[in-house]
């Protein structure tokens, strides 16, 4: 008996000394008066047992089929689905294998067989937000991400990004060798094709973007690339810290997340087939 029921019982048995009227008995447990007459009714014809509640020991009628946990098991255990989160594999799970789970049912099982770890709860430094800009296109965050997006099956390699700064969408993006004042040009040529012109341009202090070295009773010289944002009428905005730009920060995060897995289940391991690639991933 639970400690609910048993404090049922002490109520019942409260009613039977006419200590308290069943009125009364329905305030202190918290019940309506119609609720508390059936379980009065259920005590007076059963006693203790029908205080007990009749699905205790039953099976769950929601309760996931065991042969279909194991399939979905082995399917999260193979080497192509290494590293997936919760929803990430949820996602997969649909598209390639027709299996319709919750991501909270597979962080579950994850746990369970090892796959996945409960993160903890992080104390973090709060950061005044920058306002958005009012429209797309008002402003693009720039970036690059050096990382083994072939997870060692190519070179390593650089993802040069663009993401608009009002709705946080990814743009242009492209896989270059090294991040260089071309790999920009590129993905803003691209981003002028299909958008148009930006009124500003956000990015780090790069020596792409500006020349860091200071010369004595000159101001700072340009670079190509800021040349050629001075002559498309382009700002160019350098950030002081990462977190002033952290839509494209948090986009990196994701891509290197996902992007990395969707090219493995691909089988890409060249730079050029990742750029055939991205179009349609973005």
């Amino acid at each position: 008996m639970s400690i609910k029921e048993a404090g049922r019982l002490s109520v019942m048995r409260q009613i039977d000394k006419q200590v308290i009227t069943l009125h009364k008995a329905s305030e202190e447990l918290g019940l309506s008066l119609r609720q508390a007459k059936r379980i009065r009714k259920r005590y007076r014809q059963e006693g203790i047992l029908g205080l007990i509640s009749k699905r205790r020991g039953k099976i769950s009628p929601n309760r996931i089929d065991p042969k279909l946990k194991e399939e979905v098991m082995k399917i999260m255990g193979k080497k192509e689905y290494s590293g997936f989160g919760p929803t990430f594999m949820m996602e997969k799970l649909r598209q390639r294998h027709g299996y319709y789970l919750s991501d909270e049912t597979l962080r579950k099982w994850m746990i369970e067989c090892g796959l996945w770890e409960a993160k903890k709860g992080k104390i973090r430094r709060v950061y005044q937000r920058r306002v958005r800009r009012a429209r797309f296109g008002e402003l693009l965050q720039g970036d690059e991400s050096r990382h083994d997006w072939f997870e060692g099956r190519g070179n390593e390699c650089t993802l040069v990004l663009f993401v608009d700064d009002a709705t946080s969408q990814l743009t242009a993006a492209r896989f270059v060798e090294a991040e260089t004042t071309n790999g920009y040009q590129e993905i803003l040529e691209e981003h002028l094709g299909k958008y148009g012109r930006p009124l500003g341009l956000y990015v780090d202090k790069h020596s792409i973007f500006r020349v860091s070295r200071e010369y004595s009773g000159m101001k700072e010289s340009e670079t190509h690339f800021g040349k050629v944002l001075k002559e498309l009428d382009i700002e160019l905005i350098c950030a002081h810290s990462l977190q002033a730009k952290g839509r494209v920060e948090r986009a990196n995060g994701v891509l290197q997340g996902r992007l990395i897995k969707e090219m493995r289940l691909k089988g890409i391991n060249r730079i050029e087939e990742a750029n055939q690639f991205l179009p349609g991933f973005i």
